[in-house]
């Protein structure tokens, strides 16, 4: 909303990053204005305008975005995340979709 940052916006920015994996993009993607200050605007109001919610449930993505981007969105700016908790949001998402952790990632030969 245009104030300084704090780790809540870094966790909120991780958020945006997963759910754009998860979309492939998102509605604010591509906005071309030249003037920086209208451009972030434009990009704010997108983003309140979608909410989490909808973007989540839009490209079939579970609940625990949304989640994960609530508890990060009430933090207060001194507040310190609970990182081992959010972590564990998508922890318990990847057992319960039925992945394995068995360390055998794509890039491993």
């Amino acid at each position: 909303m245009g104030c300084e940052q704090s780790r809540r916006d870094d966790m909120e920015c991780i958020g945006y990053l997963l759910i754009y994996l998860g979309r492939g993009s998102l509605p604010w993607q591509g906005v071309k204005l030249t003037d920086k200050k209208l451009k972030y605007e434009m990009i704010r109001d997108r983003k309140v305008d979608w909410g989490v919610q909808r973007l989540c449930e839009d490209s079939g993505l579970p609940e625990e975005f949304v989640t994960y981007m609530d508890i990060v969105r009430a933090l207060e700016f001194e507040d310190r995340p609970d990182y081992t908790g959010l972590r564990n949001i998508f922890r318990e998402l990847f057992y319960r979709i039925g992945f394995e952790y068995d360390y055998q990632f794509d890039w491993v030969v």
